[in-house]
């Protein structure tokens, strides 16, 4: 939806009259404006699980990986238990660079409500993320100032 809005914007610079120059940027500002909002996004999500998160261990039960789509990254998914047995709340975990085998315990951060995906601690920290957002959005402004 967000990357419509930015098509939408564009075509209407273009079609409205608007020189090359000021359509790149024009075309920069959207970009830019994107993706501090989606890095935003990634941040409002790790926030929301530091602040009413649970921290709990937990063993891997079951391992796959997304199905191959040409070029697509293909992510590594983990299905987690406490040591009681029952299943962590939530959609598998999916650690970005890390493999853990099936056994393997883990210390991950948990919502109670089950809306977010485990993370561990080390994930489940926004503050690269607010920054990257933090500087995107200086960026968008930026040419616009002359």
């Amino acid at each position: 939806m967000r990357g419509l809005h930015g098509v939408l914007l564009i075509l209407l610079v273009r079609k409205l009259g608007a020189r090359e120059s000021s359509a790149y940027a024009s075309l920069f500002i959207v970009g830019t404006s994107l993706m501090a909002v989606c890095v935003a996004d990634v941040a409002r999500d790790d926030l929301t699980l530091r602040r009413r998160g649970v921290t709990v261990t937990a063993t891997v039960v079951k391992e796959w990986r997304d199905p191959a789509q040409g070029r697509a990254a293909r992510h590594y998914h983990y299905e987690l238990v406490r040591p009681d047995g029952t299943k962590v709340p939530g959609p598998a975990t999916r650690p970005p660079n890390d493999r853990h085998d099936v056994g393997r315990t883990l210390t991950v951060v948990v919502d109670p409500r089950g809306e977010l995906r485990p993370q561990t601690p080390g994930q489940a920290d926004a503050t690269g993320d607010l920054l990257g957002s933090g500087a995107f959005a200086p960026a968008a402004l930026s040419p616009s100032a002359g």
